[in-house]
């Protein structure tokens, strides 16, 4: 509860003059928050009609017994069995047992989970071979409504 009412203090003490530099910018990064928000939910309908689609042409042209066809809009070629790798959870150690006999580190992505990490350090736990870097993380919240203008 202190700490609510210290921040509420703290805001009601920012000048006027001060916060004139700061809503203008607060508006503009909620305005293209929401916008990247749209647009995300735009391109996942895209991407689920795109697949339909690609589903449906798949099924046409396999249909039709062939595996090319040539349009003003575009070529549409079938690749049969192709195969991509997937791994089942409880086979996820064994896998990377046998890339770490065998070296084949190229088959990992190369990044570093922050969760993960964030807690072996809060434990204690070194883990060798990680860089870090610091730099000042802005953490913004939206507002409920977008006609809500926050108070100078």
């Amino acid at each position: 509860m202190a700490k609510k009412a210290a921040a509420k203090k703290k805001e009601a003490e920012i000048p006027k003059s001060i916060m004139a530099g700061i809503l203008p910018l607060c508006k503009q990064l909620r305005e293209v928050k929401d916008q990247k928000e749209k647009l995300a939910a735009e391109t996942k309908k895209l991407n689920e009609k795109e697949d339909y689609l690609e589903q449906m042409l798949t099924t046409k042209i396999t249909a039709e017994g062939l595996d090319l066809v040539r349009t003003i809009y575009g070529t549409a070629s079938i690749s049969k069995n192709v195969e991509y790798p997937s791994v089942k959870g409880e086979n996820w150690d064994k896998l990377f047992h046998w890339i770490s006999e065998n070296e084949r580190y190229e088959l990992l992505p190369h990044s570093i989970k922050t969760a993960a990490w964030s807690e072996a350090k809060e434990a204690g736990e070194v883990i060798p071979f990680i860089d870090t870097f610091k730099k000042d993380k802005l953490s913004f919240r939206r507002t409920p409504s977008k006609g809500t203008a926050a108070k100078a």
